[in-house]
């Protein structure tokens, strides 16, 4: 029974351990770790299957104002939230990750073609409906860039996340100056 109970912890703690190594502590979802390991898969198979796949890019914007005036356990559940938005916005299958602070990213694999629109859409109307029903002394914004992995013109995951990257980098400057000139940055 002693010996039971010693392999059983054994496995748990191991199984912990593994979790631990793949998964953001705060969220659930892939750390950078996991989701790059889990991105580079997909780009494998979509090079196998002929598929094309979406890379969505992301940064929290106001994660430093939210941490710095309401704490960091505001700050948390800023995260969090943001979180629970991309749950319900991309399909079980799809990697979804948060890579670091308040950067996330999702590789969407086998979309047919106009799907990105759409997961546009709904990504946006996820972040209004979470927004208007939280009651949060803050909102969730993002800036995102989105970058088509084509398997006829392979990349790496370096360079499919340096050019999701910069996407995302010029939406934030288009939202920057949207609000310089007093116009809706979104």
């Amino acid at each position: 029974l002693a010996t039971l109970r010693d392999v059983t912890e054994t496995v748990r703690l191991r199984d912990e351990l593994k979790s631990m190594a793949f998964n953001d502590v705060l969220t659930g979802l892939q750390n950078r770790r996991g989701f790059l390991h889990l991105l580079e898969f997909q780009t494998l198979s979509s090079m196998r299957t002929g598929h094309k796949m979406l890379l969505f890019y992301m940064d929290l914007d106001g994660l430093k104002a939210v941490n710095d005036g309401l704490g960091h356990q505001e700050g948390d559940n800023l995260i969090t939230d943001m979180a629970g938005i991309l749950r319900r916005t991309f399909r079980r299958g799809d990697v979804v990750g948060r890579l670091g602070g308040d950067e996330f990213a999702v590789g969407a694999p086998n979309l047919p073609e106009g799907t990105e629109e759409i997961l546009l859409k709904r990504l946006e109307d996820n972040r209004v409906a979470h927004n208007a029903s939280a009651g949060r002394p803050y909102q969730v914004e993002y800036s995102l860039g989105v970058v088509t992995f084509d398997p006829e013109a392979p990349v790496s995951v370096d360079d499919l996340i340096q050019q999701a990257d910069e996407n995302m980098y010029e939406h934030k400057r288009q939202r920057k100056a949207a609000r310089a000139e007093g116009r809706d940055p979104s």
